[in-house]
């Protein structure tokens, strides 16, 4: 069944489900939402829920494509319009100090995803200025996984989004311990600050891992069933993970525009990999920058410099406990390696 849709090109993928904040300056992206609200009925601010619901078969997102005509990606996302707030002068100096929002903003609307489409080739658009609109249909995924396969996917994404938190907070701990032990030595002046933020990033990176898309429900319930989910819970569980992890927006467009939920599962699992190693790597070299910076700066004394190392030696320690303690409780057992 095909329908038209209001469509804003966004720079961010947005998965089915998954609540997102947009900042909205250009004309053309300004004058779709203020048309969309008169249409409504409703005025700025927290939309009804009425208004809410009809919101979803007019309004629509996809990731921008600006050279090219239609102007975005094939599949988009359907969306649910949950807000709209207009930006005042001291929300945009706010904003360009660090809030994320452009002195060009205008709006900004929080949405939900709904479900994907695929928009009709150029010769099949609607154009209406100033905005864009877009036939679309119901991008239909493919079912061909059985309770078992979904079961065996979804356990592996569990368990690499459980090891990406773990190396999320272990980076927060190490951070923080760090930025301590920083802050009671006068002779690393300014890395104190600089330690906390690392910290705050890798809370933030933890917290935010799972807060999309419910994923923090879907992987408790999986681990409550022992592993076993149909298709239609793996591709919740999947596009969940793919929006909250740290993957380039072109990566997340080729896991929303993927027929096969396999196929989806796949690549967010080569995404949660990837986002594994780069984090054990960065651990190792800040490891190795900590130790190397302890060991030689100026003016320490020997019992100062004994102290840090080890605590440094200590915090290290605590690491490699916490991830044995964590392999026995997974059932582990064995050890490749001498661990």
């Amino acid at each position: 069944m095909e329908a038209t849709f209001s469509v804003l090109p966004v720079r961010r993928v947005l998965f089915p489900m998954q609540v997102a904040t947009y900042a909205v300056g250009k004309r053309s992206s300004v004058a779709l939402i203020e048309r969309l609200l008169d249409a409504l009925g409703q005025p700025f601010g927290p939309l009804d829920d009425l208004a809410r619901s009809s919101s979803a078969a007019l309004l629509a997102v996809s990731l921008a494509k600006p050279d090219e005509e239609p102007p975005i990606h094939r599949v988009g996302t359907a969306v649910r319009l949950l807000e709209v707030r207009a930006v005042t002068q001291a929300m945009v100096g706010a904003g360009a100090g660090g809030s994320g929002l452009s002195a060009a903003a205008v709006y900004v609307i929080v949405v939900q995803g709904v479900e994907r489409l695929t928009f009709e080739p150029a010769g099949a658009t609607a154009q209406e200025k100033p905005y864009l609109r877009l036939t679309a249909r119901r991008f239909e995924p493919g079912s061909e996984l059985d309770h078992e396969s979904a079961t065996t996917y979804g356990l592996a994404l569990h368990s690499l989004a459980q090891e990406v938190l773990r190396s999320l907070q272990h980076g927060a701990l190490a951070a923080i311990a760090s930025g301590l032990e920083s802050n009671s030595n006068s002779e690393l002046e300014g890395g104190g600050a600089a330690d906390a933020q690392d910290a705050q990033d890798a809370q933030h990176g933890a917290s935010s891992l799972l807060a999309h898309h419910g994923a923090a429900s879907l992987l408790a319930a999986v681990r409550r069933s022992g592993g076993r989910m149909d298709a239609s819970t793996l591709a919740l569980l999947v596009d969940g993970l793919a929006a909250a992890a740290d993957a380039s927006p072109i990566e997340k467009q080729a896991v929303l525009e993927t027929a096969l939920i396999s196929e989806r599962a796949e690549l967010v699992i080569s995404i949660l990999n990837r986002q594994l190693e780069l984090m054990r790597s960065l651990r190792r070299l800040d490891l190795a920058r900590r130790f190397a910076l302890i060991t030689t700066l100026p003016g320490r004394t020997t019992g100062a410099r004994d102290d840090a190392l080890a605590t440094a030696r200590e915090l290290w320690l605590k690491q490699q406990l916490m991830a044995i303690r964590q392999k026995l409780r997974e059932g582990g057992g064995g050890f490749v390696n001498g661990g």
